[in-house]
C-alpha cells in the first residue's frame, strides 16, 4: 500500500470509530452496523477505493489491544496504519458502560446467590443489572479492560479504574433490589467498585 491508500484507509476508520461511539452511547454492541456503514462511506465518500476489510480488520485490532483509547487515537490521527491481523467478532462485538459496579449476593434475600454486574450509562441515566454468576469463569481479563460475558448474546466490556458513581437511576435500583431486602439480614450484599475490581478477582470471593 501507498502513503495514499494508508491515508485513506486511515480516514475511513475515522467513519467507523465515529459509529462505533454512536453504538456505545446509544448501549448497542461496539460493532453493531459497522462493516456496512463503512461499505456506504466508501462508495458514497472515496468512490469505492479503500479495502474495507483491512480497515475493519486495523480498527478491531487497534480495539482489541488498546481498548477505547486505541479509537480515540485513530479520531485523533495518532496511530499509523498496520496491516492487521483478523480478529473474530465476537473477541470485541460489546457492550461498554460508562461506569459500573460489582455485587455480591448471600444465599439469604430475594435475589438468586451469586455475583451480578451493574452497568450504567450516566449521560442518559439508563442501566442494566445481569443475571447472577457463581464463579468468574465467563470474566476474560486484559490489560485496559475486563470482558463480562453474561450470555452468548451479551457480553459487557469493562474500563478498569473507573471512579463515577452510578447515576441516579442505577443507584437507586441498586439501594431497593440489594440493600433495603437485606437490611434485617445477617449477611448483606456487599459492592465492589470498578476501581476494587482487581481485588476482588485476586481473592476469589466467594459468596456464602
Amino acid at each position: 500500500m501507498t502513503n495514499k491508500d494508508d491515508e485513506l484507509l486511515l480516514a475511513l476508520a475515522q467513519f467507523g470509530c465515529y459509529h462505533m461511539l454512536k453504538n456505545i452511547l446509544n448501549e448497542q454492541k461496539l460493532f453493531t452496523g459497522v462493516k456496512n456503514h463503512l461499505f456506504m462511506v466508501n462508495k458514497n465518500e472515496f468512490e469505492g477505493s479503500v479495502n474495507v476489510g483491512k480497515c475493519v480488520n486495523f480498527i478491531k485490532e487497534t480495539f482489541l489491544k488498546q481498548g477505547i483509547d486505541g479509537i480515540d487515537r485513530i479520531l485523533n490521527n495518532d496511530i499509523p496504519y498496520s496491516k492487521s491481523k483478523i480478529a473474530p467478532l465476537e473477541a470485541v462485538n460489546h457492550i461498554i458502560p460508562d461506569t459500573w459496579q460489582v455485587v455480591t449476593v448471600p444465599q439469604l434475600g430475594p435475589e438468586d446467590k451469586g455475583f451480578k454486574l451493574i452497568v450504567n450509562w450516566r449521560n442518559s441515566d439508563k442501566y442494566q443489572i445481569t443475571q447472577s454468576a457463581t464463579d468468574f469463569s465467563h470474566i476474560d481479563e486484559y490489560d485496559y479492560y475486563y470482558v463480562w460475558r453474561e450470555n452468548i448474546k451479551n457480553s459487557y466490556l469493562l474500563h478498569k479504574g473507573i471512579v463515577n458513581p452510578l447515576s441516579y437511576s442505577a443507584a437507586l435500583a441498586s439501594v431497593n433490589r440489594f440493600v433495603t431486602p437485606y437490611v434485617n439480614l445477617s449477611q448483606p450484599c456487599s459492592f465492589f467498585e470498578a476501581y476494587q475490581f482487581s481485588e476482588f478477582l485476586s481473592k476469589g470471593v466467594k459468596v456464602s
